[in-house]
């Protein structure tokens, strides 16, 4: 449309003003679709860390810390609830026994104390490129069978307790670069007929 000048400001007739606004109304809602929305939360009993998050929180979060207490109920909630999750963090967690039907398995379940639940971000061979970063706890001595699978995570840092990690761990992380094991005596990789730890992923 035509444009008036005015002193040297350019005075944008209304229409076109309309325009400019929507686009910037998209712009910004891109923005805050992209945001990053970090939590820290502690969890004292083990099981409860989804009845201490939020609907919003559960929606929004994108970076999540999580410290005290966990079992494979709370690893659930992380991977199936927070939906947005981008970065986990569960350094300085205990993770302790837990056996029934509300872990990651649809079925009856067994998950040891001290391990990081088997199948825990697993989705039905769906891959889950979105999960960019898993910092696992320190005092966990063995890592669960396709816990890590089909995740988008670049790096993974083995804690130096782990001595054991089950088969398919890391499943098709076709995005994992490095792996680090901070313990002095490399752990025991579990092989089955699928194949090692790392099938499928480029290490």
């Amino acid at each position: 449309g035509r444009t008036k000048y005015l002193k040297n400001t350019i005075i944008i007739k209304n229409n076109n003003m309309k325009k400019l606004l929507f686009i910037l109304f998209l712009v910004l809602v891109a923005g805050l679709a992209t945001a990053q929305v970090s939590k820290t939360i502690n969890v004292t009993t083990a099981g409860t860390l989804s009845t201490l998050l939020t609907a919003t929180e559960k929606s929004t979060v994108t970076n999540l810390t999580v410290t005290g207490n966990i079992d494979a109920r709370d690893v659930k909630c992380i991977s199936k609830e927070i939906i947005n999750l981008s970065s986990l963090d569960i350094t300085n967690t205990t993770i302790q026994a837990y056996s029934g039907t509300e872990g990651p398995f649809i079925i009856d379940n067994v998950y040891p104390a001290n391990e990081f639940p088997e199948l825990s971000f697993f989705e039905n061979y769906v891959k889950r490129p979105s999960v960019k970063s898993i910092i696992l706890p320190l005092s966990i001595t063995s890592i669960g069978s396709s816990s890590i699978e089909y995740t988008g995570i670049t790096n993974i840092i083995i804690p130096n307790k782990v001595t054991n990690i089950k088969k398919t761990a890391f499943y098709f992380c076709t995005d994992l670069k490095t792996v680090i094991s901070l313990n002095t005596i490399p752990p025991v990789f579990e092989i089955n007929n699928v194949g090692n730890i790392f099938q499928g992923s480029p290490i």
